[in-house]
């Protein structure tokens, strides 16, 4: 599931980050699809901020978004990440993969801060669904009631 359920395995420490060997991984490019300005959800603050840990969406030319855990930015200025997501469309980097990214590809961020409240959100709904309901919600539920609450915030 690539919604609300997937926001607690998107952290790393900052160990972790620093054990990745980006010079002994092969690095992709793609051609990223950029966003129009009303589909961006980050500035260019957000992304002038990044520090390695932070997760950045990007779209990759077969129109998959998914989720790029940043590591550091190369001598040529352009982020280096490491993928973080199951891709199902056929691209020749998966999850685990590292992917060369420029600024302007970035969609969205996610940095700590974001990622508490997202995860308060998803117990929250966890928990009510079960008491109106008596069992666990099922991930198509979690995600109807994630898009519900968002757009009524």
């Amino acid at each position: 599931m690539a919604g609300a359920a997937s926001v607690a395995s998107m952290a790393m420490s900052a160990e972790e980050i620093s054990a990745i060997d980006i010079s002994a991984k092969k690095q992709y490019r793609d051609k990223w699809v950029v966003p129009l300005d009303e589909e961006r959800l980050v500035f260019d603050g957000q992304i002038d901020g990044l520090i390695p840990g932070n997760s950045c969406k990007i779209k990759n030319p077969l129109g998959e978004k998914f989720w790029a855990i940043f590591i550091k930015r190369n001598d040529a200025g352009e982020l280096i990440g490491q993928v973080n997501n199951q891709l199902i469309l056929g691209s020749e980097y998966n999850n685990h993969d590292l992917v060369v990214f420029q600024n302007e590809a970035i969609w969205d961020i996610m940095d700590d801060g974001r990622r508490v409240r997202e995860q308060k959100k998803l117990i929250d709904i966890i928990f009510g669904f079960f008491l109106l309901h008596g069992r666990k919600p099922t991930f198509e539920e979690i995600d109807a009631l994630n898009i519900k609450i968002t757009h009524t915030d």
